[in-house]
């Protein structure tokens, strides 16, 4: 349950910054 909760978390984190860099870039 950990393992895959630390999957989810490490996408989640890949997505949010993802997101932050493009925002970042556009303004």
């Amino acid at each position: 349950m950990v393992g895959g909760a630390e999957v989810v978390v490490d996408w989640w984190w890949s997505e949010v910054m993802r997101w932050w860099l493009a925002v970042g870039v556009m303004v």
